[in-house]
């Protein structure tokens, strides 16, 4: 379990992460990260942060992520779209994209149809962290979405339906897949990792 199977640019996928890929299971953080680097590799002038970021943000504050976009090397000034994904109570993930050249911040989640009081404060700590990143030149006008996506039809798919928003997101695409396309996209991050 503990044998690697990818290793590249900070992050090593172990073959118990990709165990997780298996139907049924719950995605963990390594695979919701090697997902998030795949975009960012594939999608021009954007970052995508891992799980951490968040947490460390509505734990800490701008405090606790103010040297994230330092070690990705970028400004955030020269950035299209930044994501994040969400571990909500360690048992949900759920997706934020900050997007800078249309001026909005989305939130989608695969079990919620509506704006919630966590999905606002989720918002707005995003929104805070675009004023405080920007030294408070952007982000005042940014429009606040809670984003309608596909909902998942079980409890195991929120980690593939987040790789889904984020695949489409960046391409800015419309939220239009469904069940069987996340039994797919298993498959597809499965070849991701194996071929390097």
């Amino acid at each position: 379990d503990n044998a690697v199977l990818l290793n590249r640019d900070n992050i090593e996928v172990a073959i118990r992460d990709f165990k997780t890929l298996a139907p049924r299971r719950w995605l963990n953080d390594t695979i919701i990260e090697f997902f998030m680097k795949y975009v960012e590799w594939n999608t021009p002038q954007t970052v995508a942060f891992n799980s951490f970021f968040y947490s460390n943000l509505s734990q800490r504050g701008y405090q606790g992520v103010r040297r994230w976009m330092k070690k990705k090397k970028v400004e955030i000034k020269d950035l299209k779209k930044i994501f994040t994904p969400i571990n909500l109570n360690e048992s949900h993930w759920a997706l934020g994209l900050i997007d800078i050249e249309r001026k909005r911040i989305v939130y989608v989640d695969s079990l919620s149809r509506g704006p919630s009081k966590m999905s606002l404060a989720i918002l707005n700590n995003l929104k805070d962290y675009v004023l405080e990143e920007s030294k408070h030149t952007m982000g005042e006008d940014f429009e606040l979405i809670h984003g309608n996506c596909p909902q998942q039809p079980n409890g195991f798919d929120c980690g593939i339906f987040v790789c889904l928003n984020a695949l489409y997101l960046s391409k800015d695409s419309e939220l239009t897949f469904n069940g069987k396309d996340a039994a797919n996209m298993r498959n597809y991050i499965a070849h991701l990792i194996l071929s390097g």
